[in-house]
């Protein structure tokens, strides 16, 4: 991996399963990880500009999940902080949600395992999560971040 963090992972990804899919990514998310977990995502947003960004990060009353001018989704932010903690215990369970297998056993293990490093500064990646010897976490703009602590059970 190059000196640089991997920031656009998430929406080469959303361009990859759309065309897998046949769905936006907001519909297969929608479908598969967000009904099983009740997180409700009320609508799809698109900013025109920077200041409806700006306004859409300072804001506390606007929800919903970003896509870009081609409606292709980011993945990358629009959720609350109890759904990116219902996202950090499906995989603390190893992708079971509620007794029903929501993620396969085998994609969490590979997603929070190293794959690459940034250099710079030594960090272990996976597959969109940053990986350490206690854990695995998802960090997104905004200082968001997702952190499972695998020893603490």
């Amino acid at each position: 991996m190059s000196d640089e963090a991997p920031l656009i992972g998430p929406d080469i990804l959303s361009g990859i399963l759309v065309k897998a899919t046949g769905q936006s990514v907001y519909d297969f998310a929608t479908e598969n990880l967000f009904s099983p977990l009740e997180i409700v995502v009320e609508n799809s947003l698109t900013f025109h500009s920077k200041k409806e960004q700006m306004a859409f990060n300072q804001a506390t009353n606007i929800s919903g999940w970003v896509a870009d001018p081609m409606g292709i989704h980011t993945a990358g932010w629009g959720l609350t902080p109890m759904d990116m903690a219902k996202i950090g215990q499906l995989y603390l369970n190893g992708g079971m949600w509620d007794g029903k297998r929501i993620v396969s056993q085998k994609w969490v293990e590979e997603s929070t395992r190293e794959h690459s490093r940034w250099k710079k500064p030594n960090l272990p990646y996976g597959y969109l999560w940053w990986v350490n010897e206690n854990g695995f976490a998802a960090m997104g703009d905004g200082g968001n971040i997702i952190y499972v602590n695998t020893g603490k059970k």
